[in-house]
């Protein structure tokens, strides 16, 4: 019997986990020196119990405090589209903003849109301050089988540990949410999107932005 054969990851959703190389003191000096001034009129929408909050101002790497990191966080997001992924395109970051999980607190089920990637900084963490979590609504199966051992072919759920100056990349249309987190400090961190820009497809699928 012929056991030979071959296994492809076909139309994967290519996470992408590096580090910045900037010390990110700065700038978590500066997101909580944002999150005393806050109050819930200054939270992006409904402020809900025991859920993380995020900045009014979707634009925080616009500021020009954080121009360093936005252009380190630029270079990565260059390695993914281009070199990992291979399109010519230039990208920008389009929306930006800081997220505060308090301890206790966790973030709900959600994906971006109107981006193409999406990406985290992580500013403060520690042990136990909340794993980033996927889900794959792809391939939910009405069959429930034993699993051995989990792998990224098999899992419905799919668990980042953040650590500080920890950047994660990811295809916006990837659903997420934050863990409970159960340390005892604020988990804050920098989230963005990516949109392409310039002129990009072709005939009558061809776009200016």
């Amino acid at each position: 019997m012929n056991n030979k054969y071959t296994l492809e990851q076909l139309f994967s959703a290519p996470v992408y986990n590096s580090r910045v190389n900037l010390n990110i003191k700065p700038y978590l000096n500066l997101c909580l020196k944002e999150k005393r001034k806050l109050n819930n009129d200054n939270y992006d929408g409904e402020k809900l119990e025991n859920t993380s909050a995020g900045s009014k101002n979707k634009y925080v790497l616009d500021k020009k405090q954080f121009k360093d990191l936005k252009n380190e966080i630029l270079k990565h997001v260059n390695i993914y589209g281009k070199d990992i992924l291979e399109y010519s395109n230039d990208f920008k970051i389009t929306t930006s903003w800081i997220s505060f999980t308090d301890p206790n607190c966790k973030a709900h089920l959600h994906r971006h849109r109107n981006s193409i990637f999406s990406g985290i900084v992580y500013l403060q963490t520690e042990e136990n301050s909340g794993n980033l979590v996927f889900e794959d609504y792809k391939n939910l199966n009405d069959i429930l089988l034993n699993i051995k051992n989990y792998n990224i072919f098999n899992s419905e759920l799919w668990y980042y540990k953040p650590f500080n100056s920890k950047i994660i990349i990811f295809p916006s249309h990837l659903f997420h949410r934050i863990d409970k987190n159960k340390s005892k400090i604020i988990r804050v961190s920098i989230a963005f999107n990516v949109m392409p820009y310039g002129a990009f497809g072709e005939g009558d699928s061809s776009l200016v932005i």
